[in-house]
């Protein structure tokens, strides 16, 4: 039998697993926690560890405020392809800020943005993560940590994916 190697990948979803399930335990096996991964040891070594760990009274236990997510952008969490999430997540907010202040068309990579030319960002050399970072602090400064918070919250579990149709 093949022994079953935990990666850091492995890790870092099962910590957000954890964290998102929160203090309760898994439901029952009324609904798959992980109903997009195909079967297998994998998929069933994350469910167990989330188990153990989430499941007060079990030796394994760690206490929710004790749980601790790690998010990043080097393609084993987040999906980078056909584009990096942080676009997913930000270009709608630029467009929702030019729409309400159409100031900021003025400046040409916000309009870039809001007329889908993502070329100008290649062409001008911001194309990439650098230059959404610098665009949306730009159309977004003046906002507060709650205001924010609710766009992330939006984005994580009310949107959903264009191709899985998952949150």
């Amino acid at each position: 039998m093949k022994k079953l190697k935990i990666t850091r990948c492995h890790v870092l979803l099962v910590l957000i697993a954890g964290s998102l399930i929160g203090g309760s335990a898994l439901p029952a096996r009324a609904a798959d926690p992980l109903s997009s991964w195909l079967e297998g040891p994998n998929k069933q070594l994350i469910i167990k560890f989330v188990e153990k760990v989430t499941t007060p009274g079990s030796p394994s236990f760690v206490a929710p405020e004790d749980r601790v997510a790690t998010f990043d952008m080097d393609g084993t969490v987040l999906l980078e392809k056909p584009a990096y999430a942080l676009f997913a997540f930000a270009i709608p907010l630029i467009k929702t800020a030019a729409a309400a202040n159409p100031v900021l068309l003025e400046r040409p990579h916000v309009k870039a943005i809001v007329d889908g030319d993502m070329k100008y960002f290649a062409k001008a050399g911001k194309f990439g993560p650098e230059g959404l970072y610098a665009t949306l602090l730009e159309t977004h400064t003046g906002k507060t940590e709650a205001q924010y918070a609710a766009d992330a919250h939006g984005f994580l579990f009310e949107q959903k994916h264009p191709r899985f149709q998952v949150p």
